[in-house]
């Protein structure tokens, strides 16, 4: 059988291990790469292809951010082509009684083994309606399966799928083929790896939340490839693609393994990789030992979560429970061994107060230098636990949830209030809002003395310095995020590019001078 997998993620890894695996028993797949806004054009250019290449199904990986565009897509190809089209992916698992009312299929929980036995009863003939995992919409009737068990042997499925002759992208004219130089290009001069599933976790605002919930005695949540086999991918992609330098470990929590695994994995990798990677860790697992192992093996870049500067909101929000005197042991020994950290912080949560933004400012002028910010606003996800304290706490609607968060940026955020976005409500004045804000984006870049003063004297001295800081260098960060979107579109620049960051690290710092945004 056929399926096309689609997915308006920008590197859609999940679907290439998908498509490896279906094709490794028996079925064809193609790997849409949805990179512009539909148009009539494009979605015309898509359409088409879907009926030449004679495709039995349609899939759709389905984020929150994307939900507006994925229903559009998803009503133009049942109402062109009349086949059926199966959504799966965080948004579909954690809100399913939403999704099938527009999909004709939802996979509510991991993909692999379901998809794998529905494309195997399709091609007998008629689908089997009783696969676990998915639900089906048959006219106005829902069959509603159960989950099905975890499985714990990841190592079973195969290395993603780099193949030339069925992976495409849509772009703003049409629907084009990948060449290999395409390829070559999407993975530059960085290698994307997944080497484990779940968290050990359960943070109220992630997807492994209330996909934790969900799979509640159908097995072990958090699971591991083993590391001769996260290994044997690796030496694949360094024989198979010429450009690699660097390989970004995308795991919520690759690191989360016993010190056995780490040290066979840091010294095969040192061995047979021997290039600087990036990865995840989480400050309450982090110890001196794990961070000397990192080190030697090559790592260069690591990110971790402060995701709120208040220790209440961490706690009583977020269920983060580590103190901060552990956050500051953390970076301090990560600056000593001169390891480069992203901390990402989440901002316009409807739950802090000044005192909670005074003391994140407070924390982090106790940071070494240089720090480096990443923001993100909250995003309610279904499902997970901050979402429903958001909807009893009557901060959002189901009626808000399904007009507005789809239409919500996730990297950039407003100083302002915004009286008419559920997500931006505050609970104290927007003029104070708009000045504790900026003082946290100033806290890499300021004086430490004088962000100390600040927080706890907003006159207007310290207004005038704040606020003029700002107007001026508004104009400049306009020009690079200008010149940065006008590299993104051009793929031989950004490869370059990319190349050029990885020899000299130091370039970096100066693309950060772009705080807000994520340099992909």
């Amino acid at each position: 059988m056929k399926i096309s997998l689609l997915s308006f993620n920008s590197e859609p890894l999940v679907l290439r291990y998908m498509s490896s695996y279906l094709k490794k028993r028996g079925h064809r797949t193609d790997i849409i790469y949805l990179k512009e806004k539909l148009n009539k054009e494009n979605v015309a250019s898509l359409i088409d292809f879907l009926r030449e290449s004679k495709t039995d199904i349609v899939g759709f990986e389905v984020y929150t951010l994307w939900l507006k565009e994925t229903k559009k897509l998803t009503k133009k190809i049942q109402k062109e082509l009349g086949i059926a089209v199966i959504w799966g992916g965080a948004h579909a698992i954690g809100s399913p009684e939403e999704c099938i009312k527009i999909a004709d299929m939802v996979c509510i929980g991991e993909g692999e083994e379901s998809l794998l036995e529905l494309l195997n009863s399709m091609k007998k003939g008629k689908i089997n309606t009783k696969i676990k995992n998915i639900w089906f919409r048959e006219g106005n009737k829902i069959i509603k399966n159960k989950l099905r068990e975890l499985e714990e042997n990841l190592d079973k499925y195969p290395f993603p799928d780099y193949a030339t002759d069925n992976s495409y992208v849509l772009e703003k004219e049409r629907l084009r083929l990948l060449t290999k130089k395409d390829i070559d290009e999407i993975v530059s001069a960085k290698y994307s790896i997944i080497g484990s599933r779940g968290c050990i976790f359960s943070c109220t605002y992630c997807c492994n939340n209330q996909k934790r919930k969900k799979y509640l005695g159908l097995g072990k949540y958090f699971r591991r490839r083993s590391v001769k086999n996260v290994i044997e991918e690796l030496r694949w992609a360094k024989d198979n693609f010429a450009h690699v330098r660097y390989v970004r470990i995308w795991d919520d929590l690759f690191m989360s393994r016993d010190i056995k695994e780490l040290k066979e994995f840091c010294k095969l990798y040192k061995k047979y990789i021997d290039m600087p990677f990036s990865c995840r860790l989480q400050f309450a697992l982090v110890t001196n030992e794990i961070l000397d192992l990192l080190k030697d093996a090559g790592v260069r870049d690591i990110e971790l979560g402060i995701e709120s500067g208040s220790d209440r909101v961490r706690r009583e929000v977020f269920k983060r429970f580590t103190p901060p005197e552990k956050i500051l042991e953390v970076a301090n020994e990560l600056n000593k061994r001169k390891i480069d950290t992203v901390y990402n912080i989440i901002f316009n949560n409807p739950y802090e107060n000044v005192d909670d933004l005074k003391e994140a400012i407070k924390l982090l002028i106790k940071f070494p230098r240089p720090l480096n910010l990443q923001g993100f606003n909250l995003i309610f996800l279904p499902g997970t636990d901050i979402y429903e304290k958001a909807l009893k706490d009557k901060l959002i609607t189901l009626q808000d949830f399904k007009t507005k968060i789809p239409n919500l940026p996730l990297f950039r955020f407003s100083y302002d209030n915004q009286v008419d976005n559920f997500i931006y409500k505050i609970n104290f004045e927007s003029k104070h809002k708009r000045y504790y804000n900026i003082l946290l984006t100033l806290a890499p870049t300021f004086s430490q003395n004088f962000l100390d003063y600040a927080t706890d004297n907003k006159n207007i001295f310290t207004s005038l310095v704040v606020y003029g800081y700002i107007n001026l260098a508004s104009p400049i960060k306009s020009l690079f995020t200008r010149v940065y979107h006008w590299i993104k579109r051009r793929e031989a620049i950004k490869t370059k590019l990319s190349k050029l960051l990885v020899r000299y690290p130091f370039l970096i710092k100066i693309a950060q001078f772009r705080k807000w945004e994520s340099m992909d």
